[in-house]
């Protein structure tokens, strides 16, 4: 009895147990690798959500640009505006600028060079004598800038889009301007003078006629009395 009692005493302190401080380590190991992982887990999600909120920015700018491009008059839409889209969207905002630039094509040394028929090196088509020069078309350069804006988190996030559209400059003599800035087509020559001079022609054609016909009338009547007045 008492050698067994003594062998399991001698065996317990043979056994060696772990301490409170080695404990406590152990489980603020265990916590800050769990945080670290929780932390990179939500860190991912954001970063795929805010992806997805990016790539639909770029979809909405580009419709804007698209529609801005679309438009068939530049110059009334040049200027600041802004609004909201329509659901399911309805959390972003755009804002969109418009600036109208005119460069003068001719007046730059390069261009001047190649446009000049006298210029050195330039072979080129000359005008020659009897044929008119046309004029030089002059072209519009619209600065589009779209910015589309939204929310996540509490922090205003913003994509921009900037381009540029070059457009031809209307001709005032063929092409009218009404006070919005929408173009108005040419309107077309009607025929309708023309008819006018062509019916006082046939008119004086039927008078010319007439006056000839009443002329010998008068030449018949005169030679008969002339007849009655000799018998």
């Amino acid at each position: 009895m008492t050698r067994s009692f003594a062998e399991k005493v001698r065996r317990l302190h043979k056994q060696r147990g772990f301490l409170l401080l080695e404990a406590i380590m152990a489980v603020t190991v265990i916590t800050l690798g769990t945080i670290a992982i929780m932390r990179t887990y939500s860190n991912s999600l954001s970063a795929g959500v805010l992806s997805q909120q990016f790539l639909t920015a770029s979809n909405l700018a580009e419709q804007i640009i698209w529609e801005t491009v679309s438009a068939p008059a530049l110059d009334a839409l040049v200027g600041g505006a802004e609004g909201h889209f329509e659901p399911p969207n309805e959390s972003y905002s755009w804002a969109r600028t418009i600036k109208a630039v005119f460069p003068e094509f001719g007046e730059s040394g390069e261009i001047d060079d190649f446009s000049d028929s006298g210029a050195a090196g330039n072979t080129g088509p000359t005008v020659q004598e009897g044929e008119e020069e046309e004029e030089d078309e002059v072209y519009i350069l619209y600065e589009i800038q779209v910015a589309v804006s939204w929310e996540y988190r509490r922090q205003k996030r913003e994509l921009k889009y900037q381009t540029a559209v070059m457009r031809k400059q209307p001709d005032p003599e063929t092409e009218e301007f009404e006070e919005t800035g929408t173009r108005v087509p040419p309107q077309t020559e009607t025929n309708e003078p023309r008819e006018r001079e062509s019916d006082k022609f046939r008119k004086r054609e039927s008078e010319e006629d007439d006056d000839t016909g009443t002329n010998k009338f008068n030449k018949s009547k005169k030679r008969r009395f002339r007849e009655t007045d000799r018998e």
